[in-house]
């Protein structure tokens, strides 16, 4: 049996895409059940329902640039090739969904566009819990020190850009509306379930208290994660699924911090969110010694006065006020 192109997969997830958007909230409840069928029967049809998502998106972020062009004199412009590039990509994505995509265009714009929209934002030592306007009661989002977020409930999903930091979700299940959290390493989507993602520097990690999650590396790797499991994804590549306790999952939302063998830039990458002033290593080396140990949030500045007892390092206090490690010799 020969093999579906790839891009006549991409068109045929962004027609699937399409009879979402474009129905009755039923309807769009049965498109999506097809979608979802259409998109697990291979991991071909996985990918190419992600890069099909990836120009949907890209098409509807470029609609206030589509309706200014709508506007301009009929006489020959000479565009700048930027512009004329997206526009190019706008008819050749409204080509694949049919010409009744541009003859609804207002219709579907408005369709697309979020009904809430939020950022949320912790600082030092601060934990915020929010909860999103998507039921009664709704999903909540539980931000650890110095996190940064963005949230968009559209009628057929929820997104959760995440900037940095750490967030722990309790997501209502709702398989009209999938949730997807967005990060630099990856996108994680749900239907209804707990678990913790956190993003900090190259390091991505994601943690199932219960239920189910999927993860989608850069490079369309994709991953399934259940009640107890893991995944830790540093500078782009995965360290592969690994098991854990899904009772200590974001344990500083109890007033502690836990880390089990972890490369010590990382735990002072978490460690500084709860001080005045930054703590780096000041090399590779010192960044990649391993740390240990279980902390209350109330007593960091004291762990980190007596870290060089712990480990073979030296502070060095810079100008701006923060400091810096090196091994000692």
């Amino acid at each position: 049996m020969a093999r579906v192109r790839p891009e006549k997969l991409v068109e045929q997830a962004l027609t699937l895409i399409v009879q979402i958007e474009g129905a009755s909230p039923e309807q769009a409840r049965l498109a999506r059940n097809r979608f979802d069928q259409w998109r697990q029967a291979t991991l071909e049809n996985q990918a190419a329902a992600h890069e099909a998502r990836r120009r949907w998106d890209t098409l509807f972020s470029l609609s206030s640039d589509l309706r200014s062009r709508f506007d301009e004199p009929t006489k020959p412009v000479r565009r700048n090739p930027a512009v004329q590039k997206r526009r190019d990509l706008l008819l050749g994505l409204a080509a694949i969904g049919g010409t009744g995509l541009l003859a609804s265009w207002g219709w579907r714009w408005q369709r697309r566009q979020p009904l809430h929209m939020a950022q949320h934002h912790t600082g030092k030592a601060q934990v915020l819990k929010v909860e999103l306007e998507d039921g009664h009661p709704g999903s909540t989002l539980m931000l650890s020190p110095g996190s940064e977020l963005a949230v968009a409930l559209y009628r057929s999903r929820r997104v959760v850009s995440l900037e940095r930091g750490e967030v722990h979700f309790e997501v209502k299940p709702d398989t009209a509306r999938p949730f997807e959290v967005r990060a630099k390493a990856g996108v994680v989507e749900v239907v209804g379930t707990a678990f913790t993602v956190r993003e900090r520097g190259d390091t991505l990690f994601v943690g199932v208290e219960h239920g189910h999650v999927r993860v989608m590396l850069q490079r369309q790797q994709l991953i399934d994660l259940r009640q107890g499991q893991a995944l830790t994804v540093r500078h782009g590549r995965s360290e592969g699924v690994h098991h854990i306790d899904p009772s200590t999952i974001a344990p500083w939302r109890e007033g502690w911090l836990v880390f089990r063998d972890t490369p010590l830039a990382e735990a002072l990458a978490e460690l500084s969110t709860y001080l005045d002033a930054a703590v780096l290593p000041a090399d590779a080396e010192v960044g990649a010694l391993r740390f240990s140990g279980r902390f209350r949030s109330a007593d960091i500045e004291r762990l980190m006065a007596n870290l060089p007892r712990i480990l073979p390092v030296t502070p060095e206090h810079r100008a701006d006020g923060s400091t810096s490690l090196r091994m000692r010799r």
